[in-house]
């Protein structure tokens, strides 16, 4: 891990849940906008976030077999930066509700 990335507080949070969802239903190739969902428990609070991502950019569904572990997580009001597969950050829009999960939880947080 870089310094800059150690220098930063992160905690250890359970990965509760993937999931993605398409507002177009996953027919609106090329510029279908796929987004990438996660829910994550810490110690104090359950976290969810979102990001959509591009075919160029890191593939967040590469996060997927992480479901059910520890990762590594900051967050604060707007934004939670999970350690990715490869050690980079990868960061998500923060949400404060979802429907795109099985877990209901996850879908209502608060």
């Amino acid at each position: 891990m870089s310094v800059a990335l150690a220098a930063r507080k992160y905690e250890q949070a359970a990965f509760v849940e993937y999931s993605t969802y398409s507002p177009c239903h996953y027919d609106c190739a090329p510029f279908d906008k796929v987004y990438f969902n996660f829910c994550f428990q810490t110690e104090r609070q359950r976290l969810i976030g979102s990001v959509h991502a591009w075919i160029w950019q890191y593939d967040p569904s590469k996060m997927a077999p992480l479901a059910g572990q520890k990762v590594s997580v900051r967050f604060d009001q707007k934004h939670i930066w999970v350690i990715r597969t490869d050690g980079k950050e990868l960061r998500l829009e923060r949400a404060m509700r979802s429907t795109h999960f099985q877990n209901p939880e996850c879908n209502n947080p608060g």
